[in-house]
């Protein structure tokens, strides 16, 4: 089986729904937003896809995650990442890393100096693949979401 980490395109609408639904299953399924964020020049919106070794075979979209640049005056370029979600059954399998390579190249061809994004505090096994990359909490909110925000500067 090969693996292909590749920019979201706009047809893959069905399948994306389905890892959100995952993700969150009470959120609202919008194909405007969709690809809205697909077409974005501020965002940088990828898949992780199995592709069977067949000519013509099956390919299934089992990761995502996307970017959107950020500027602030006060400290220039940053990446916010949000939204990376690896499919139950393909987990443990190194996607997330290579979700999180294609994103931290971009960014730092962006300019930006640090990466950013969330994550509930209960999940345990997807934070010690956030240290493993080297990202840091920088700050906990504790309440009904519990959640962290990790960052990771960027050598650019």
């Amino acid at each position: 089986m090969k693996v292909v980490v590749r920019k979201a395109v706009v047809e893959d609408f069905d399948e994306l729904d389905r890892l959100y639904f995952e993700l969150n299953p009470n959120r609202v399924s919008s194909r405007d937003v969709m690809a809205d964020a697909v077409n974005s020049p501020g965002h940088h919106f990828v898949v992780v896809e199995e592709c069977s070794d067949e000519a013509g075979g099956q390919r299934s979209i089992v990761g995502t995650m996307c970017m959107t640049e950020i500027l602030l005056p006060s400290r220039g370029r940053e990446a916010y990442i949000n939204d990376l979600i690896i499919t139950a059954h393909a987990r443990r399998n190194g996607y997330a890393m290579l979700l999180f390579d294609e994103i931290e190249r971009e960014a730092k061809r962006r300019g930006c100096t640090r990466a950013k994004f969330t994550s509930v505090s209960k999940r345990k096994a997807a934070h010690a693949v956030f240290f493993k990359r080297g990202y840091v909490i920088r700050a906990s909110a504790v309440g009904e979401t519990d959640t962290n925000l990790f960052e990771l500067k960027l050598d650019t």
